[in-house]
Order: C-alpha cells, then structure tokens, then sequence
C-alpha cells in the first residue's frame, strides 16, 4: 500500500558555525520556498546536530541543520528539484521517508495545505484507481 503523506529530510550547513555555507540562510531559503510553492505544509529546522561523514576519501564532522518537511508524496519530485537547485552541497541529502499512520485530522491538513499539481493529481488519481479496483 502506497503512503499519501511524507516527511523529507534534507540537512544544510549551520551557519553559525560555518559563515561562508550559508547554512541557516540556506535553511530559510529551502524552507519559505517550499512552503511559499505550497510544496509543503510545514518545514521544522531542528539543530544544530553534529554530523560526522566521509566525503571524497575523507571523514569530515559538520554542524548542520536538519529540516523535516511534510508533504504529500506525490510533490516530491517537486520537492527534490527545489532542494537540488537551493542547496549549497554538491551532494545533499534528499531522503523521503513514507508516514505509515498518524492524526487523521493532521494528515488531511497537509494535504489540504499543500499545493495542486497536474503531475501530483495525476498520480493520486492513478492510486485511488488502485485501491478501487
């Protein structure tokens, strides 16, 4: 059974610790331009979190802002193309990750709050279809 609903997580620099990344800029910008293209309900900033990783042979360790978006599964193509074109990593984290139950008056919320689009109605349309059938 497919899930309507998503939290997508993506994590960005945390400026106060690094000024030239941008990151709580960056945090601000990811999180009103989801929110603003109605490609979200809601966006949590959480941190700063310390994140320890190898990247390009090397184990780094970086204080970095973890935003959990809500939204509805079928905008998450659209969410990750915004995330792509808004963040400063050149390799950002991009994890959706399905919401199997909750608050059915919370979760008609984000659907209700998130935004019409021909691609995404068009994949509700399909899975409503298959759970008629």
């Amino acid at each position: 059974m497919e899930h309507p609903y998503q939290f997508v997580i993506t994590a960005v620099p945390d400026a106060a610790e690094n000024s030239e990344s941008g990151g709580r800029k960056a945090a601000e910008v990811i999180s009103q331009g989801l929110l603003q293209q109605k490609l979200a309900a809601c966006v949590s900033a959480i941190g700063p979190v310390t994140s320890q990783y190898w990247w390009k042979d090397k184990l780094e360790t970086t204080a970095e802002i973890i935003l959990l978006i809500k939204t509805k599964a079928t905008l998450f193509p659209d969410v990750q193309q915004f995330i792509r074109e808004h963040h400063p990593y050149e390799l950002p984290e991009i994890v959706a990750l399905d919401i199997a139950d909750g608050s059915a008056d919370y979760l008609t919320w984000i659907g209700a709050a998130c935004r019409y689009s021909p691609r995404a109605n068009k994949e509700e349309t399909r899975q409503s279809r298959e759970q008629q059938q």
